[in-house]
């Protein structure tokens, strides 16, 4: 199979993401909830801008599914841990955090499995007495928690697809639950034996809205994300890959938000990494990022930090640890 046979793949499988996007929309309040959803789960990938899709080589199943059919892996494993710079004031205490890990089983070389789970949370929300009867407001801890499950399919030697969802558990002082599904394709296309092009596009979390009360629901952050990198070896010692790439948030209607991002990785000896970035965005999630990673005997250590260009947004600090076997 050539790269032109892919196309009606793709298309397929947006055009039935889509659809499916477009008959939940309605249904849903404009406010987008879930926000932890939208949380990196890669430090490799947050200090390269915050990007997503890009050509990889760990934690497969919250960067690019299809990424693992690049190599000989079989089986890899990987956590994530992030903690977000919170301030502490009368209303608020604790610092926020999040944590993700997964395990993907490669067999019978053009199928692999994915499972995985991802949990934000940590801060308190202090009880209050607000009005003149007395009235109080118990304290409560908000979090959110979801177990993710995933399938990815090797076509050939350059083109992968494959589909994700994931079962949420939301906590707001009311519990509420709901389901996020993906699909997705990726394309490696050789230059030479130096370089080559990677392309993914995928749309994200899409599906019903998700419940508080009868009468309060938010649609999920759903987004289309397409992201395209050039890898470079200068040398067996020297490795170059830049990326660059783009998420629309279409759902709900109202709070719609596009966001471009750019990034860059040096690799030196195969072993250490620098790496530097930017995200483009609204005025909270516009920001620049930096970082760096050492892989060694099938370990793969980084670290990112993301620095936010505004008060609206947060500072956060991500480390990812992955093992391929």
């Amino acid at each position: 199979m050539n790269v032109m046979n892919t196309k009606p793949i793709i298309g397929a499988l947006f055009a039935l993401a889509l659809s499916i996007c477009s008959g939940v929309s309605m249904q849903a309040q404009q406010s987008r909830g879930l926000s932890f959803l939208e949380t990196q789960t890669d430090a490799r990938a947050a200090a390269m801008g915050n990007v997503t899709l890009t050509k990889t080589d760990r934690n497969y199943l919250y960067t690019n599914p299809a990424s693992i059919f690049n190599g000989d892996t079989k089986l890899t494993v990987s956590a994530t841990g992030l903690m977000f710079k919170t301030q502490e004031n009368e209303f608020v205490e604790g610092k926020l955090g999040f944590g993700a890990a997964s395990v993907g089983y490669r067999f019978l070389d053009r199928h692999v499995i994915y499972a995985g789970f991802r949990y934000q949370g940590g801060m308190k929300i202090k009880g209050s007495t607000n009005d003149q009867w007395g009235y109080s407001r118990k304290s409560y801890t908000p979090f959110d928690w979801a177990v993710d499950m995933g399938y990815a399919f090797k076509f050939n030697k350059m083109f992968a697809a494959y589909a994700t969802g994931s079962f949420i558990q939301s906590y707001t002082g009311r519990v509420a639950y709901a389901g996020a599904f993906s699909v997705g394709a990726n394309c490696l296309i050789p230059i030479s034996a130096k370089s080559d092009i990677n392309v993914g596009a995928r749309v994200a979390d899409f599906g019903a809205p998700i419940y508080y009360a009868k009468n309060e629901s938010y649609a999920l952050p759903t987004n289309m994300q397409v992201t395209a990198d050039y890898g470079l070896t200068i040398s067996e010692n020297h490795k170059l890959r830049a990326v660059v790439g783009g998420k629309y948030y279409f759902l709900p209607y109202k709070a719609q938000v596009f966001q471009t991002n750019v990034g860059a990785e040096y690799t030196l000896f195969n072993i250490a990494s620098l790496r530097a970035g930017y995200q483009y965005g609204s005025k909270e999630t516009s920001l620049w990022s930096v970082g760096a990673g050492v892989a060694l005997y099938g370990a793969k250590l980084d670290f990112g930090y993301l620095k936010s260009l505004n008060d609206f947004g947060a500072d956060r600090l991500v480390l990812s640890l992955s093992f391929d076997y």
